[in-house]
């Protein structure tokens, strides 16, 4: 008697380890290529350098980071390594490149770069075209 319930009960614990793995493999959302411009409101480009941090505010969707170029053109990575970002929507976050952090933040506000920036990410899209208020 001790055997099947030693049985039984490892046989719902497989059952059990095996639900919480396929609930946590289940298909993402997908990864589409996303390029964009990031400027300021008086059409200046970024410092090159400059990070962007796509934050989603929606559940079981990854970030997505990527760093502007001289022009403020950027490319998205996904967490996973995949170029681009799950399609949702997203909160911006801006970071100034460390050699220019002190100039970026006599320009912006850090609640700005920090959340005043929102992004929608869909199949079949353009570029992205994001600008940041300027000021204090």
């Amino acid at each position: 008697m001790q055997m099947r319930r030693t049985t039984f009960a490892r046989a719902v614990a497989l059952l059990a380890l095996l639900a919480l793995i396929g609930g946590c493999t289940q298909a993402s959302k997908p990864i589409v290529k996303v390029e964009g411009k990031i400027k300021f409101n008086d059409g200046k480009p970024l410092p090159a350098g400059t990070k962007l941090m796509f934050n989603p505010t929606e559940g079981r969707t990854g970030t997505a980071t990527a760093t502007t170029e001289a022009d403020g053109s950027f490319k998205l990575t996904h967490v996973s390594g995949s170029s681009g970002a799950e399609v949702g929507k997203y909160t911006i976050q801006v970071l100034p490149p460390t050699e220019a952090e002190k100039e970026f933040y006599k320009q912006v506000s850090k609640d700005k770069a920090e959340g005043s920036l929102f992004a929608e990410i869909k199949e079949g899209m353009g570029p992205l075209e994001l600008t940041l208020s300027k000021g204090k």
